[in-house]
């Protein structure tokens, strides 16, 4: 417990004026950066997200709609440019957060193509352990989860980004996936006192964000940071405007969702060299 206690008094002097102003300019420098890189060298990408929604987002609202109303699926087309603009999205926002941790002179594009698969196996290693778990839940007689609070998302993001750093930096093998995890988890728990202002400053980004929207729009989600705010709040028949809109509105919260994954990256290359506790895999 002495150990615990001393790890987290030192997680507290990083709010100390000075530490805290190092870790602000770091995390802006980094962030900067990379948001440049993105849009030098990734636009086109940013260009044919916004095109297929100003051009089909009223479809998309309506086979939605359609859906929820119905059970009835959109036919092939439509379904196909949904999963297009789902998988450019996820091009977009991987390629911001490898380029994040990029500290080399590389060229960025192929920075992305080498560590990009990586980064998959990492998000496919965690939809296992989903399946896996509601495998057991279901063997168990366990037909009825409660839904979880939104805050668990928070936590759930931070440990996901966290884990891909670490892997990221290590070799790959299953045993260094599993050891990432781990190292993921000491981090968060010996750095308590931090880790939690950094997952509450993501409570409050969202908590001003939907504020300012309520300006902006009739009606809000209940939550919009980490989510495509454009599919949550698009309703059939929406004018243009009111798409372009939406997408500005994205983007924004896109940024800002990004400056805080800045704070994140900082945060775990002040700390990710620290041995916390003896590793229970090492045997």
């Amino acid at each position: 417990m002495r150990a615990i206690l001393s790890f987290w008094y030192h997680s507290l002097l990083l709010f100390l004026p000075s530490r805290l102003w190092g870790l602000l300019k770091s995390s802006t420098r980094t962030f900067g950066r990379t948001l440049k890189q993105l849009v030098t060298n990734f636009i086109w990408l940013i260009v044919i997200d916004v095109a297929i929604f100003l051009i089909f987002g009223d479809i998309f609202a309506k086979a939605n709609a359609m859906h929820l109303k119905t059970g009835t699926f959109a036919s092939g087309p439509i379904m196909l440019m949904m999963l297009a603009r789902s998988v450019i999205w996820f091009l977009i926002t991987s390629a911001f957060f490898l380029l994040m941790r990029k500290g080399d002179q590389r060229d960025p594009r192929e920075y992305v193509k080498v560590y990009f698969f990586r980064y998959v196996q990492l998000l496919i290693f965690f939809s296992l352990l989903l399946l896996v778990g509601l495998y057991l839940l279901t063997a168990l007689g366990i037909t009825k989860i409660p839904h979880a609070p939104w805050w668990s998302t928070l936590i759930f993001r931070t440990i996901e980004y966290t884990t891909a750093l670490f892997w990221l930096d290590s070799t790959s093998n299953l045993k260094n996936m599993l050891f990432s995890f781990e190292k993921t988890i000491n981090l968060i728990f010996y750095n308590l006192p931090f880790t939690s202002v950094l997952i509450g400053l993501l409570w409050l980004f969202d908590y001003v964000a939907r504020m300012v929207l309520t300006l902006v729009l009739t009606t809000t989600p209940t939550h919009i940071i980490l989510n495509d705010v454009s599919e949550l709040l698009v309703m059939p028949d929406t004018p243009l405007p009111l798409l372009i809109k939406m997408v500005l509105i994205k983007y924004a919260l896109f940024v800002l969702e990004a400056f805080w994954l800045s704070l994140l990256v900082s945060f775990y290359r002040r700390r990710k060299d620290i041995v916390y506790a003896t590793s229970v895999l090492s045997a």
